[in-house]
């Protein structure tokens, strides 16, 4: 007998490249895996919600929007580190599915990625579009803690 749909297979699991995370972004996610869900749902939904990204002449309406074009033009080059980046997303992430709304549970994960990859190309980023992507979670995971954590000293995790 023959089904009469094929069968679906599971998506191909990302390629990482053989890329290894800089240090800075394990830090964050071992950082975020210690947040509070209700805390990292609520720096997620201090992010505006999407606007317009373009203005009539192709320019973006947005600082924002700016800075996310920038940050999306510097990880072109980096697929593993996102390929990495988004996997330990969806793995932080998946706890909180059934205590949060799912459209928060979608701004939760843009935004930490979002954050994440900022860490990853800040060198390739001016301070000022690195600052605003990592805003959400300048309080919760202060960058202090991670260049504390990247050097070897102990963070002490602030759950405020």
């Amino acid at each position: 007998m023959r089904p009469e749909r094929p069968i679906q297979q599971s998506p191909a699991p990302l390629a990482d490249h053989g890329v290894a995370l800089p240090r800075e972004i394990l830090g964050f996610y071992e950082r975020l895996r210690h947040v509070p869900l209700g805390l990292w749902a609520a720096a997620a939904e201090s992010v505006p919600t999407r606007a317009p990204s373009r203005r009539p002449d192709g320019g973006p309406v947005t600082p924002g929007a700016a800075a996310r074009a920038r940050l999306r033009r510097a990880v072109n080059g980096m697929p593993g580190v996102v390929a990495q980046s988004r996997r330990r997303v969806l793995d932080l992430v998946s706890a909180a599915e059934g205590f949060v709304h799912p459209s928060s549970i979608a701004r939760m994960k843009k935004s930490a990625l979002t954050a994440a990859l900022a860490l990853g190309a800040r060198p390739a980023l001016g301070e000022e579009d690195f600052a605003q992507l990592y805003a959400p979670y300048a309080a919760l995971i202060p960058l202090q803690a991670l260049a504390a954590a990247e050097n070897g000293a102990p963070a002490e995790l602030d759950a405020r």
